[in-house]
C-alpha cells in the first residue's frame, strides 16, 4: 500500500508531511510544495553527483512517491476522502509505473509554474517558521554539515542568516554543534563557499548579459528567477533526450 511505502522511504504516512506543507494549504501552495520536494529527489539530481546506484534507487523511489502524494491531495475527491478518513486507494501504488510515466506528468504541471509564482513562494519561504523547520531538519541529517545542507535548504547565500537560526536552536536546546558544523563553518570552509559563490556570481552576469540582449531584462530579481528558469530547462531537455522514446531510422 501506498501509505506503507511512505512509512518505509518518509517515516511518515501523512501525506502532507510527505510534501513538506500542511493539511489546510491551498492548491498554489500544495504544487509550490510538490514541487520543491520533486526537484530535491529528483533522480537525475544522484545522477549529475554521481552517487551510488543505490542513492539513485533512493531518489527515484521518493520521486516517485511524492508525484503520487501530490495527485492523491491535488484531487479534490481523493483530498477530501483522506482528510476525513486518513486512507487512499489501494491503487495508488508505485509499483506499475515507471520513471518516465512520473516525469511527463511532473513535467506538464510545472509547465504552469511562473516566475511570478517561484518569486512569491520565495519571499514567503526564506526566514519563516518552513525555512527554520528545514535548517533543523537537514541539519539533522546531515550532521550539522553546512556544506551538505546547502544542497537542500534555500538561502544559503545569506549564511549570516542562516547561522543566526542556527545560533538560535544552539541556544535553545532544539540543536547541539556538532563536529561536522563546526569543520564546515570554519573560516577555510566559509573562503570555499565564497570562492563558489564568486564562480555562480560570474555566470549570473553571462547570464543578465544574454537576457539583457535578447530579452531587455535588467531586474536583478528578475535574472536570477530567469537564471533559474534557463537552469531547469536545460535540466528538462536532458531528461526528455534521456528517458523519450528514440524514433526509429526508416529503412532505405
Amino acid at each position: 500500500m501506498l501509505l506503507d511505502e511512505l512509512d518505509a522511504n518518509f517515516n511518515t504516512r501523512n501525506l502532507y508531511e510527505v510534501l513538506h506543507t500542511k493539511k489546510e494549504a491551498t492548491e498554489k501552495e500544495l504544487k509550490t510544495a510538490y514541487y520543491r520536494q520533486s526537484m530535491i529527489w529528483h533522480p537525475d539530481k544522484a545522477r549529475l553527483k554521481d552517487e551510488s546506484e543505490e542513492t539513485k534507487n533512493v531518489h527515484t523511489v521518493k520521486f516517485q512517491l511524492i508525484q503520487k502524494a501530490y495527485e492523491i491531495l491535488a484531487d479534490a475527491e481523493k483530498r477530501k476522502i483522506y482528510d476525513e478518513t486518513g486512507c487512499v486507494d489501494d491503487d495508488d501504488t508505485i509499483d506499475a509505473e515507471s520513471f518516465k510515466e512520473s516525469y511527463t506528468r511532473w513535467k506538464s504541471i510545472f509547465k504552469k509554474v511562473t516566475k511570478e509564482e517561484i518569486d512569491e513562494f520565495l519571499n514567503q519561504y526564506i526566514g519563516s517558521a518552513d525555512h527554520k523547520d528545514d535548517i533543523v531538519k537537514y541539519y539533522r541529517q546531515f550532521d550539522g554539515d553546512l556544506n551538505k545542507m546547502m544542497e537542500f535548504v534555500y538561502g544559503f547565500e545569506n549564511i549570516e542568516q542562516i547561522k543566526t537560526i542556527l545560533d538560535e536552536c544552539f541556544a535553545d536546546g532544539t540543536l547541539k554543534k556538532t563536529r561536522r558544523y563546526n569543520q564546515t563553518s570554519s573560516a577555510r570552509e566559509e573562503a570555499k563557499r565564497k570562492k563558489r559563490a564568486e564562480k555562480e556570481a560570474k555566470e549570473a552576469e553571462k547570464i543578465l548579459k544574454e537576457m539583457t540582449q535578447s530579452t531587455g531584462v535588467t531586474d536583478l530579481k528578475a535574472m536570477i528567477l530567469a537564471k533559474r528558469e534557463k537552469a531547469n530547462n536545460d535540466f528538462l531537455s536532458s531528461l526528455e533526450e534521456k528517458y523519450a522514446p528514440k524514433k526509429k531510422k526508416s529503412s532505405k
